[in-house]
């Protein structure tokens, strides 16, 4: 992942245990259904004293409880998705700003002619970005010396798989990739390219993360 851990740790800083957030909501839809049967506490005795127990009125009693905790669960199901969709646009909205800030140090970067990487680190923690970022950035003006023409084919696989891995939203994508030293037709296609796998990755399946 270009950013080790990055979504891991704002994810505990900023984000919401959308897992959590599902499991609860999932826990008391079978807590409801189970105080809401025919045989349960108050209701149960009425029923039991009345004669009714297994009844038709019990009966429907239980399918009235077995309806509303299926659709509790489908809520619980829908709180955990909207959670976990919520952490990723705010982690899109962080990676926006911090990409931005990147493109404009790797401009500055290039435009000062820096392509030794110690002191590229060195430039971008003096312009205020934090040790990993920085660290970051010499690792790309690197990569892009060594190559001679820009980002390495392996780094833009892990880029790719980054971006799908978090479902990154086109936009967004194509600022990061930017902010990664690829050429603005390198970061639309990359962005574009992105957006196809994680529609393809949504279809088949759901995330808590």
């Amino acid at each position: 992942m270009p950013e080790k851990d990055g979504y891991a740790s704002w994810l505990k800083q900023y984000g919401t245990d959308a897992a959590k957030v599902h499991a609860d909501a999932a826990r008391a839809a079978d807590g409801a259904y189970a105080r809401s049967g025919s045989r349960y506490g108050a209701r149960g005795e009425s029923l039991g004293r009345s004669g009714l127990t297994g009844s038709g009125y019990g009966d429907y009693l239980d399918g009235v409880a077995r309806s509303d905790r299926a659709k509790a669960l489908e809520d619980a199901t829908a709180a955990g998705e909207a959670a976990a969709e919520g952490n990723r646009r705010g982690y899109a909205e962080y990676l926006v700003k911090q990409g931005t800030r990147r493109k404009s140090i790797l401009s500055s970067i290039r435009g000062q002619g820096i392509t030794d990487p110690e002191v590229a680190t060195a430039y971008a923690a003096a312009c205020g970005m934090n040790e990993t970022d920085a660290a970051l950035v010499g690792s790309l003006v690197g990569q892009m010396r060594e190559s001679g023409s820009g980002v390495s084919v392996h780094q833009k696989v892990k880029v790719m798989q980054y971006m799908v891995n978090i479902g990154m939203p086109r936009e967004t994508a194509y600022v990061y990739a930017l902010s990664c030293g690829m050429t603005e037709g390198e970061a639309r296609e990359m962005a574009e390219a992105a957006e196809a796998a994680v529609n393809a990755k949504n279809r088949n399946q759901i995330h808590y993360n």
